[in-house]
């Protein structure tokens, strides 16, 4: 049987039963029971574990979907037919027969407009 120092001295997850693999509950006493196999730990061996409460993993994934809401589009300098602003946001897509040349996406960044080009 496993020690429980062992096996956070090689670095694998607290969380799970180093016997069966179950996830563990958190600690509410001087110990902590699997669940299925009934292998015990006693909580103080455990100094190597950490938890997040909800509103810090709320937080973190408000941060995350911030980031995630930057625009990080790739950028030209094209003019806008409408608007004649230089810089557009681009992508392309093979939108033809493979032997032909892609379809290039733009957007204007001041005023939205969209066109195409064929390459």
């Amino acid at each position: 049987m496993a020690d429980w120092k062992s096996v956070f001295t090689l670095k694998l997850k607290a969380d799970f039963c180093p016997q069966c693999g179950t996830l563990l509950d958190l600690p509410s006493g001087p110990s902590i029971s699997c669940d299925l196999c009934k292998y015990t730990v006693q909580t103080k061996e455990l100094s190597s574990l950490q938890s997040t409460s909800r509103k810090a993993q709320e937080k973190r994934m408000e941060d995350q979907e911030e980031e995630d809401n930057t625009d990080a589009r790739a950028t030209i300098l094209e003019t806008c037919p409408k608007c004649h602003h230089e810089r557009a946001y681009f992508r392309t897509a093979q939108t033809r027969s493979a032997d032909e040349g892609q379809t290039i996406f733009y957007e204007c960044c001041q005023c939205g407009n969209n066109w195409t080009h064929n390459s």
